[in-house]
């Protein structure tokens, strides 16, 4: 019996759904159990904590780009707050063929962390709505922790064999930062005042909520929707 330990009470008492106990009852091995080749193990601390720019200094292939959009939650506001931003994360997905003969240059070896402009070529960010906006309020997922990037490069190389032949590179590593949003996103980031676009991206699966809701006193609350248009490599 392979149980998951975060799905065992203190008391060792579980449960399971519906079509697993259905199985189990016939005899069966559920299809979505762990034992049915579904286990890899827990995800490392080393992985688990990284956020979406220190993911794409440690990948070695490349199949999606990010753009970032943030928003005002309540509709029709004319500023945004510092202390109620990025309060909130959805997302969608869409596909597009696009040039990707600069990319693949800096992807051809085996040195690691790739050069961090590789981060202006996957990421973007839109902010959607009022323009007076400091530019360097940007969510915390978007930041880069240098010490991490190598920490997860260590682990991959030592433990994945798609890593065993990398080299780290400390002159790559240099050139990010300790703890902040790298200059590469930063560069690239835009505005746009062009909301109505933004709702017709929303709907049909994005509910609308009461902006007195969220907004009880005024406060400009942001929400992220990032979309995956597909980079091929």
């Amino acid at each position: 019996m392979l149980l998951y330990n975060n799905a065992v009470d203190t008391h060792y008492h579980t449960q399971i759904c519906h079509e697993c106990g259905k199985a189990l009852g016939a005899d069966r091995l559920p299809k979505l159990a762990l034992a049915n080749r579904l286990w890899i193990g827990d995800v490392p601390l080393e992985l688990s904590i990284l956020t979406l720019p220190e993911c794409l200094l440690i990948a070695k292939y490349f199949p999606v780009a990010y753009i970032v959009k943030l928003f005002p939650k309540a509709r029709g506001s004319q500023y945004w707050d510092q202390r109620t931003m990025n309060s909130a994360l959805k997302g969608n997905v869409s596909t597009y063929r696009l040039d990707h003969t600069e990319i693949s240059v800096m992807v051809s070896n085996n040195i690691m962390p790739p050069p961090a402009r590789i981060l202006s070529a996957t990421i973007g960010v839109i902010f959607v709505g009022p323009k007076n906006l400091p530019e360097r309020i940007l969510p915390d997922f978007l930041r880069v922790r240098r010490r991490r990037v190598y920490q997860a490069l260590v682990w991959l190389k030592n433990n994945n064999p798609l890593y065993c032949d990398i080299i780290i590179s400390e002159l790559r590593l240099a050139q990010l930062p300790d703890n902040a949003v790298p200059e590469e996103i930063l560069a690239g980031t835009k505005y746009s005042s062009d909301t109505g676009a933004l709702s017709m991206e929303q709907e049909g699966y994005v509910p609308h909520y009461d902006d007195e809701q969220y907004n009880k006193e005024g406060e400009c609350m942001c929400t992220v929707i990032i979309s995956k248009p597909l980079l091929l490599i």
